[in-house]
Formats: structure tokens, C-alpha cells, sequence
């Protein structure tokens, strides 16, 4: 389901179905489910890109080395 986040006049944000925009509300952005990637399988992982599981790591206060590998980064995920 393809799904798009909205805005009103007064600056509510909704998150609707991309064909459903209510009345008085316009488009902002897609709208992207989040991931939990210590849900994935390690062969998931290893598809993602290493920004997104920095991204994933700093969001939750995890500390890894700037220069880490894509598998160091999995194992602190998967920790």
C-alpha cells in the first residue's frame, strides 16, 4: 500500500493513502514504513546499505567506528 504524508492549512500532518488526500490537506512527502533491522535475517542485512544501518545504530545510541565494515555493523545490530 503505497502511502503519502499530508498537511493542512493549520499545520496538522496525517499519513494517508497516496489516491485518499482529504480535503484541505496537500501533499508533503511518501511516506516510508521504518524498519527495525534487528527483525532481519542477516542476508537481509547485508542488502542494506551501510548508511541506513549507521543510521539505524546512531538513532539508538549505538557507538560503532566510522571505518566499520558492513558485517561489524550487522553484529552490533544483531547483538
Amino acid at each position: 500500500m503505497n502511502r503519502v504524508k499530508v498537511k493542512s492549512h493549520k499545520e496538522k500532518l496525517r499519513i494517508v493513502q497516496s489516491g485518499v488526500i482529504p480535503p484541505g490537506y496537500h501533499y508533503v512527502e511518501d511516506y516510508v514504513e521504518p524498519v527495525n533491522f534487528a527483525e532481519l535475517s542477516v542476508s537481509s542485512l547485508k542488502k542494506v546499505k551501510n548508511d541506513e544501518l549507521k543510521a539505524y545504530l546512531e538513532k539508538r545510541g549505538i557507538e560503532y567506528k566510522d571505518e566499520a565494515q558492513k558485517d561489524e555493523l550487522i553484529e552490533l545490530i544483531k547483538k
